[in-house]
Order: C-alpha cells, then structure tokens, then sequence
C-alpha cells in the first residue's frame, strides 16, 4: 500500500513539475514566507552556567496546522544542532529521551508536560530540558522554545520566533549567552 502511494505521489509531483503550476505555486509559498522577529529572554535571576547537558523532548506542534503537521520532532532536531554548535551545551539526542519515556511510561498522548520531562531528565542524569511548542500555519508560524532546569523546574532562557527557522534563531540566542558569560567573568561583548 505504502509503495502505492508513494508511485502515485511521486507520478503526480513529477507532472506538476513538468507543467511548471506546483513549481511556480511553491516559488510562490516560499516567496510569500517574511521573516519574523526572533526574542531572546534570559532568566536573569538564573545561573546560565549550571546547565551544561540537556535533553531534547519533541516539540508540541497539536496548535499547528500547516502541511508539515507532525514535524515538532523535527524542529526540536533542528534547535538541538544548532545548540550543539554553540558549544554550550551536550546535548541528548531526542530518540533517547523517547526511549526513556515509553521505558518508563511517561508519554501518553505524544505531548509531555514540564512535571513528566524533569522526571525523564533526571533518569538521563542531564540538567535542562530542551522543550517548545509551534503553532500557526506554514506560512504563518510562531515558535516557542525553553530551556528548564530539571532541579527547580524553572526557565534558564526562552526563545520565540515567528515565521523562522531555528538556524536563524539560535545564533542570537548564543549572543545573549556570550554576553551573560562575558558579563559573569568581567569582561564585555560587542
């Protein structure tokens, strides 16, 4: 069945393509798309430096409704490279903190709430949780990404973006953060 649909999926893009309507329809989408504002909110109140190992939890996208619907757990792959690359941060792969969830019977509807993660977290021995949530359209689309500490299960920081992409988004992030750590040794970032 599945090879079905795929033959039939894959007959019917290439006719699309080779009569140019979905290629221009899709130039179209991808053209209509404005990059939104990125916000980057530090806990001041919070020790940045305490977090080093963090876990990524699919993110809830029950509040999206564009044709990628499902695809929370790609995002959260998406935001976890990118806050790899900052250095940071060690970061648990997703498909572990699932492993985790299903072993120890944490998640029941795909969507797990703040309570269940720091109990996931503290069984992967990490100290943030890596959570967010997407909701919107594909053209129209907001993110909301938070870093919680497992120990308190408080905000280290949030992100929200509107109408991006998390490559966008995680190199302010990581600005905020080389200031907050500039600032904690003494020293000043441009």
């Amino acid at each position: 069945m599945k090879k079905i649909i795929l033959t039939v999926s894959v007959f019917l893009l290439s006719q699309a393509f080779s009569t140019g309507c979905c290629m221009q329809s899709c130039i179209d989408t991808m053209m209509s798309i404005n990059y939104g504002p990125i916000t980057v909110i530090l806990n001041k109140k919070f020790d940045q430096s305490k977090i080093k190992r963090i876990a990524a939890f699919p993110f809830d996208d029950s509040g999206y409704s564009g044709f990628d619907k499902g695809s929370g757990g790609t995002v959260s792959d998406w935001f976890a490279v990118e806050l790899l690359k900052t250095g940071y941060y060690e970061v648990i792969e997703r498909n572990q903190v699932e492993k985790i969830l299903k072993e120890q019977m944490l998640q029941q509807t795909g969507i797990v709430d703040v309570d269940t993660a720091v109990k996931a977290g503290r069984i992967l021995g990490v100290q943030g949780l890596l959570m967010g949530s997407a909701g919107g359209t594909t053209n129209s689309f907001t993110v909301v990404v938070k870093l919680i500490d497992v120990e308190t299960g408080n905000t280290a920081w949030s992100v929200v973006y509107e109408t991006n992409h998390p490559k966008r988004a995680v190199p302010k992030l990581k600005l905020e953060l080389d200031k907050y750590y500039a600032e904690k040794s003494g020293q000043t970032v441009k």
